[in-house]
């Protein structure tokens, strides 16, 4: 998986430097993680470990492309952000979106801009995708207890400057008393999709 290979090269050579339990979650077209348990890559049963996009934040929510309700990846991943932005242009709401081109198709770069601008019907649907990537991030804090998580993809790299606060204040108000007795971050990716390569070339380096 492209997040187990990135997890191992934020650990190496990024974000995660020093960090022997770290939960990278990759926020693109849909949503992963890759996860570092006692300084090593934990795959789980049949390498299957990190379907982060799939754990289930609201239970009534839209569906997921995985044929459930509510997922993290339904709710805040590129494709979700961009299908929220195409209903509401569809329901009539008033937003600097309807002047893009239809026949390119919105993106969630194209939200996170008309956010920054002050849109307020951009700047709902990634309130929203903030406050589902907080809730799934503070159940994986409550599951792993990890010291750092790392956000990479491109929607989050893209939209750091936005997503990020949001998704650390959603923790701040979801994280049970326990858990804040223990020192943790929330960062941004340092390598970006160069991550995945290092981890891969670390794995190689390994096994030489």
């Amino acid at each position: 998986m492209d997040a187990h290979a990135a997890a191992v090269g934020e650990a190496w050579l990024g974000a995660g430097r020093d960090a022997h339990n770290l939960a990278l979650i990759v926020v693109g077209t849909g949503i992963g993680a890759g996860l570092i348990i006692n300084g090593e890559l934990y795959r789980g049963k049949d390498g299957l470990a990190g379907e982060f996009g799939h754990t289930c934040v609201q239970m009534d929510g839209p569906l997921c492309g995985c044929g459930r309700y509510g997922c993290v990846e339904a709710l805040a991943s590129g494709s979700a952000i961009a299908a929220e932005a195409q209903a509401a242009i569809h329901r009539g709401v008033n937003t600097s979106l309807l002047s893009l081109d239809s026949n390119v198709g919105l993106t969630a770069t194209d939200v996170l801009a008309a956010a920054r601008q002050g849109d307020s019907c951009a700047l709902s649907i990634i309130q929203k995708a903030g406050r589902a990537s907080g809730i799934a991030t503070t159940n994986l804090i409550h599951l792993l207890s990890p010291e750092r998580v790392v956000l990479s993809g491109g929607v989050a790299l893209n939209g750091a400057d936005i997503l990020l606060p949001l998704v650390q204040a959603g923790v701040e108000h979801e994280l049970g008393y326990w858990a804040r007795r223990t020192p943790r971050q929330i960062v941004v990716s340092q390598l970006g999709d160069a991550g995945g390569l290092l981890g891969m070339a670390k794995r190689v380096f390994e096994l030489v």
